[in-house]
């Protein structure tokens, strides 16, 4: 069954193009090695000289996650001094982070959240899980070949959301606890750089080996975003989202995650339309083994779409501004952050077929007028 996963991903028209090369050898890989230890080094000197000391996968993974639960036990340490307040104070400050780089009210995003659960306990004292590596792709097997072929586009495309999400939800984290480290220090000094070089140990370990090495496949349950769908009076969709999480940097991940799942769920399928699918289509998507690969793989290539819309909204903002606020956005709020925020929502409109297409041309740096052009008239197409 892990040979038929992998044949899956070698078939998608995303995943075949991050992972054509050797793990070894991955350039997503090797670059987001880099920008950790670019960071490392800025954070802890010590520990990026003994890092790059090591020559192979299985002393980087070891050597990283000795650190990472020792910094982990650092940071309860001082997390359990902490009163409800103070913990408050830090959660808000990320929020307001959060809504300041993406234009948006901070209402909107503690409307996404129906419960924040930041409970910092300490490696013994949580929950372990084993990494289940193969996906249930048998279970398509017992569907007809035409919903078959429609659900694997489905899964086709969340799995390319998966990427962005979960990518992104790693790069927003550095480029903006920055913003808010001073009242992190605030209440309890240095506790931001050891924040960061947490988080900074904690992906390096992710992206050390290609498999996880035998007899390491059990981990603590560190984080968990869990996503609902509810239905107001009007019948419309409603987002929320419940995060926990054992530190505050896996929270505030979680959060950033959240937040990106509730401006794209638009795209996703209902559960109506799922049907009697929906467990298939979720033990596919949303699993172990897949997050060990979006880990490897999703920074880069979300720093690709996101560079993709910094330039869009340069080339075409003064459109994107007009066609917005005749949509009915507060024209107060439509500055070039929040049009970007709200591409992501429009691209998540895109059909799967749509979706891997320009995907693909973005990762192969295809970057033209002619897909400038084709992305603007599928924004326009939707509306």
């Amino acid at each position: 069954m892990f040979k038929k996963n992998i044949d899956f991903l070698k078939k998608h028209p995303v995943y075949k193009k991050i992972m054509s090369q050797p793990f070894s050898k991955s350039k997503f890989v090797k670059a987001q090695e880099k920008s950790l230890l670019n960071l490392l080094k800025k954070e802890n000197t010590n520990l990026y000289d003994q890092y790059t000391k090591l020559n192979s996968s299985r002393q980087k993974f070891m050597f990283t996650l000795e650190h990472t639960n020792n910094l982990h036990s650092n940071i309860v340490a001082i997390e359990k001094k902490l009163t409800s307040s103070q913990k408050k104070e830090i959660v808000d400050a990320g929020i307001e982070t959060i809504a300041m780089i993406l234009g948006m009210p901070k209402s909107f995003i503690n409307d996404v959240f129906e419960k924040i659960d930041w409970h910092s306990k300490s490696i013994d004292n949580i929950n372990l899980k084993k990494i289940s590596k193969p996906i249930r792709l048998v279970e398509l097997d017992q569907l007809n070949p035409q919903r078959k072929k429609i659900l694997l586009n489905l899964i086709s495309k969340r799995l390319t959301h998966n990427l962005i999400i979960q990518g992104h939800s790693i790069d927003f984290f550095y480029r903006t606890i920055d913003l808010f480290s001073d009242k992190i220090d605030s209440i309890s000094h240095g506790l931001s750089k050891l924040y960061k070089t947490f988080s900074v140990m904690g992906e390096l370990n992710q992206i050390a080996v290609d498999e996880i090495p035998s007899g390491m496949d059990i981990r603590p349950d560190m984080s968990n975003v869990n996503l609902n769908i509810l239905k107001n009076k009007f019948n419309e969709r409603i987002f929320k989202a419940n995060v926990s999480a054992i530190n505050f940097p896996s929270l505030y991940q979680e959060i950033i995650k959240g937040v990106y799942e509730a401006l794209m769920h638009e795209g996703m399928p209902t559960k109506e339309k799922l049907g009697e699918s929906e467990k298939i289509f979720h033990n596919v998507t949303s699993n172990d083994y897949m997050e060990f690969i979006e880990f490897k793989y999703g920074p880069e290539t979300s720093k690709k779409f996101h560079s993709f819309l910094d330039s869009f909204v340069s080339k075409f903002g003064e459109t994107l501004k007009s066609e917005f606020y005749i949509k009915g956005y507060d024209k107060n709020y439509l500055n070039n952050n929040f049009i970007k925020t709200l591409l992501y929502k429009e691209f998540s409109k895109l059909s799967p077929r749509k979706t891997a297409y320009f995907m693909s041309r973005l990762l192969d740096n295809k970057i033209n007028n002619k897909i400038y052009s084709y992305f603007l008239n599928e924004i326009k197409r939707s509306w």
